[in-house]
């Protein structure tokens, strides 16, 4: 009964966290549910050679999937930790800001998952890539986290999430660099582990590290 309340509270403070955003935290969504699925079907449907379109799509996704599915993330932990905003906290002690910024992943990251699947069905050979998307995502949600907790400013997040994704971007190639997810070939099973684990671990590092950091200093009694 106990947990079901928490997590009422949490849902709450999420939606109250998200609506003070304001107007910018529908840009993913716009980008997710709106302009990619017209953007795939009119590629699909155009006389676009099927290697030029795999190229393409894998740039797209690379780039704007796991950036896009930390924005809110960032955005929220704004009104926690660079204004007077941590009314919903005191309000509701058994609420961290990690499990705040947990919720607010959670549906970019399905959301994510499920662009991929109606992709793979467009573009065959993307049955992989999806793997690589989502445990990208997952390592940028542990960057930015990480990040939050320890220098406190959304500035530095956005600018460390961006850092890494222009390192991938200008790194990447044939080969499969660990930690590094992009490359202009879409990801194959034997190439699932080395990309995708790494990242996977990376992330989950980051995460424990975040929530072993926030329980020593938490902002809320």
């Amino acid at each position: 009964m106990r947990n079901k309340k928490n997590l009422k509270a949490i849902i709450s403070a999420t939606h109250f966290s998200l609506k003070n955003i304001g107007f910018i935290r529908f840009v993913p969504y716009i980008t997710f549910d709106f302009l990619y699925p017209i953007l795939l079907i009119w590629s699909r449907k155009s006389s676009i050679d099927i290697n030029n379109l795999e190229i393409y799509f894998l740039q797209f996704t690379q780039i704007v999937f796991p950036f896009f599915s930390v924005w809110n993330t960032i955005l929220i932990s704004r009104e926690y930790m660079e204004s007077e905003g941590n009314e919903v906290l005191y309000l509701h002690r058994s609420i961290g800001l990690f499990c705040l910024k947990l919720m607010t992943f959670s549906l970019p990251f399905f959301n994510v998952a499920l662009l991929m699947i109606i992709t793979c069905y467009f573009i065959p050979s993307f049955s992989f890539e999806i793997f690589r998307i989502l445990s990208a995502c997952v390592f940028f949600f542990g960057l930015c986290c990480f990040i939050l907790c320890i220098f406190k400013s959304t500035i530095f997040s956005f600018l460390g999430c961006a850092i890494y994704l222009l390192s991938n971007y200008f790194i990447k190639g044939e080969k499969i660099i660990a930690f590094f997810y992009m490359s202009n070939v879409a990801l194959n099973a034997e190439g699932l582990l080395i990309t995708c684990l790494p990242l996977l671990l990376g992330g989950l590092l980051f995460l424990f590290l975040d929530k072993a950091v926030s329980n020593r200093f938490k902002i809320f009694n």
